[in-house]
């Protein structure tokens, strides 16, 4: 398993966590998995982790100084750090080299992220092992705008031997550029529901959630106008934001500019073992993103019992049903998304049956069980086409 993100520590670690539960999903149903994954300062090289053995490679020194992965995500990273910028050919380098020493004792490669589908395209020329990469979204947005990775983009895919994607809008946007249809598939991010326990009390708690990097894909740009409507009509509302990024500090600004300092909490980076009890503690998870290649996010408010307002983007058209589960908002209407989040803080009896049935949906189509044996399937099928049957 080669990937650009996964959690730093065992428990309650917010990056990639995913990842992380359909590692150990597969190991529960026969699997030997080992993850190679970028390293980051504190946290150790080798360890096993529920039978998961992990490898992560450091790639730039001294390890203080890594700044490509992990925090606010490698393509923000490189939007707004000069120095990321500058170890990408290092990493990159060193990702190829270390995936070529794991990959002797494997049976195939399985890549997340675009990035190490790259890699991955190159090591398999060598090995001659079969390769996949799971799309997650945000290493497809440049896509249609530069012809040179574009180019890239189709070369590494038609190498590929499948090639996932968490759900239908990343297929299409991916789709445009592979030749064979039947290498592209859709299994979406499982939700690991042990973790997630069902609100019992329904009643107004005044409280909404934002859960996301503070970083221009997520919306953050949106979120001061958004507040002050929803504030207007409510003004006993407070505001929890959970998450760090580039845009905090402007965030805190526009707040405070706004006169709506007393009504939003900054709670920073909270590990994911707090993120299930401040859904529980809230009426309603708000995502203005510009993009979302799914929304882990949804399915984890879902797992709780709390709707979520959106705009109709991206995989949020997969998981968010308009007017069931949730309110999906014509992009980017900010008055409508506001009377939409009002709307449902002011009925008791909507926020409970879009609550239910968001829960019974997610135990039905989102379970990492199911997940993983879907992913189970697709190796088995490339080992047996790899080796001629």
């Amino acid at each position: 398993m080669l990937t650009t993100s996964f959690p730093r520590i065992k428990e309650g670690e917010y990056a990639g966590p995913f990842i992380l539960n359909l590692c150990k999903e597969l190991v529960k149903q026969g699997l030997d998995v080992t993850v190679l994954a970028p390293h980051h300062p504190n946290t150790k090289k080798h360890e096993v982790w529920d039978d998961v053995k992990i490898h992560r490679f450091q790639y730039f020194w001294p390890a203080r100084l890594q700044k490509l992965c992990y925090g606010s995500g490698i393509p923000s990273n490189l939007t707004n750090s000069m120095l990321a910028k500058i170890q990408l050919p290092l990493f990159l380098f060193l990702l190829f080299i270390y995936s070529l020493k794991h990959s002797r004792s494997c049976d195939l490669i399985h890549c997340h992220w675009a990035l190490s589908g790259l890699v991955g395209v190159v090591v398999k020329k060598i090995t001659r092992k079969p390769v996949l990469v799971t799309l997650h979204g945000s290493d497809v947005l440049f896509l249609g705008k530069n012809k040179i990775l574009d180019s890239l983009m189709e070369f590494i895919f038609s190498q590929l031997d499948l090639i996932v994607c968490v759900s239908h809008s990343l297929k299409e946007k991916a789709g445009k550029y592979v030749s064979d249809d039947s290498k592209i598939n859709v299994i979406p991010n499982g939700v690991d529901l042990s973790a997630f326990n069902v609100k019992q009390d329904f009643n107004l708690k005044g409280r909404i959630l934002f859960i996301g990097r503070l970083v221009e894909i997520k919306g953050v740009r949106r979120l001061p106008s958004i507040i002050k409507r929803i504030n207007r009509e409510k003004p006993e509302i407070r505001f929890e934001l959970i998450g760090s990024g580039f845009l905090e500090d402007w965030l805190r600004s526009e707040i405070k500019k706004n006169g709506l300092g007393d009504n939003v909490l900054f709670s920073g980076e909270l590990s994911s073992d707090e993120i299930p009890t401040r859904l529980i503690e809230s009426d309603l998870l708000i995502i203005p993103s510009d993009y979302e290649g799914f929304g882990m996010t949804v399915l984890e408010s879902f797992s709780t019992g709390t709707p979520v307002v959106g705009f109709s983007i991206g995989g949020l058209r997969d998981t968010v049903s308009d007017g069931v589960d949730g309110f999906l908002i014509e992009p980017f209407n900010e008055r409508e998304f506001a009377e939409k989040s009002v709307f449902i803080l002011e009925n008791k009896q909507l926020r409970k049956k879009m609550g239910l049935v968001g829960r019974k949906k997610t135990e039905q189509k989102y379970s990492i069980s199911s997940m993983a044996e879907k992913t189970k399937k697709f190796y088995h099928t490339l080992n047996r086409d790899c080796r001629g049957g």
